[in-house]
């Protein structure tokens, strides 16, 4: 008698302890978005209003050299960027990424920015600033290493972060691990002025209605890697409206696929939090969205 009644309780108990567990997992997913949205404004403070890049870095080809990317960001001093030493690669300096670039405001101090190398496998570091790119709710911490090289602590899933493109030539490409995807209009960059309104270059004061832009959200990578890049196999996980897009782009847009976005970048996971997601907007504030065209509608990736 005394089995069957704490078989009952369970049976009662358990559904209840795993929205609990849901809803705890939804709770410290808006958490760590709303610290890397913070370090990205720190790093904002520290460099003339500039947040870390991401997505595809468009450079006009007359206008870098192979020593430095910063001639062709407009940013000769290297002040608005967070950049590291290639000696691998012989590319010279570059532009970190956006998880590199904010390292340092979420606690992770020391990373080496005279090795774009060693950069890589400090940010794989399980222990590190990778956590707070993870949502609680996926696999992300479970996941094996890609490679059975033991000096490789890059783990499976990875995706497109950055891509530095000179004129029609990949130049420098960046993966990682991350549960969420980064709003190329904000952290992109193209130097063709047409199509400067579509990418700010994480220029923070260039972002008009804070309040509804939003910088990151829930995101999976793309199921399929770029046909436009087919020297790299990983997808994108950035969101990522059309460089010639006519109208205000929003999440709908990016539910629907249709051709306001590039539906191979960032897709939404509608099963992650059961139909909802975390959105951290340009303001610095997290929202709980409902995955409905009506909801949706009122986050943007671009406005007018």
């Amino acid at each position: 008698m005394v089995i069957g009644i704490i078989a009952i309780l369970i049976a009662i108990l358990l559904p209840t302890l795993a929205a609990a567990r849901r809803q705890a997992n939804l709770v410290q997913c808006g958490s760590n978005l709303r610290q890397v949205a913070q370090a990205c404004f720190l790093h904002a403070q520290d460099h003339r209003g500039y947040m870390p890049l991401a997505g595809l870095i468009q450079l006009d080809a007359g206008a870098w050299s192979p020593e430095t990317v910063s001639a062709g960001l407009g940013d000769l001093q290297r002040k608005r960027y967070t950049y590291s030493l290639t000696p691998k690669y012989g590319i010279g300096r570059v532009t970190v990424p956006l998880p590199a670039a904010v390292a340092p405001y979420l606690g992770m101090k020391h990373l080496d920015y005279s090795d774009w190398h060693v950069i890589d496998q400090q940010l794989n570091d399980r222990s590190g600033v990778w956590r707070s790119f993870m949502c609680p709710e996926t696999d992300a911490m479970d996941r094996q290493r890609a490679t059975p090289d033991p000096n490789d602590n890059s783990p499976v899933g990875q995706a497109t972060m950055m891509v530095i493109a000179v004129g029609p030539t990949m130049a420098f490409w960046w993966s990682t691990n991350s549960d969420f995807g980064m709003n190329e209009a904000v952290f992109g960059y193209d130097h063709r002025p047409q199509y400067a309104a579509r990418r700010l270059a994480g220029n923070l004061s260039r972002v008009r209605r804070a309040s509804e832009v939003l910088l990151f959200a829930d995101a999976k990578p793309s199921p399929l890697p770029d046909p436009a890049l087919p020297r790299f196999p990983h997808p994108w996980n950035t969101l990522t409206p059309a460089l010639d897009a006519a109208q205000p782009v929003t999440l709908a847009d990016v539910l629907a696929g249709n051709v306001q976005v590039m539906s191979y970048r960032g897709v939404l996971d509608l099963p992650r939090h059961r139909r909802r997601m975390n959105v951290v907007f340009a303001d610095g504030h997290v929202d709980m969205v409902h995955m409905t065209p009506a909801a949706l509608e009122r986050v943007y990736l671009t406005v007018k």
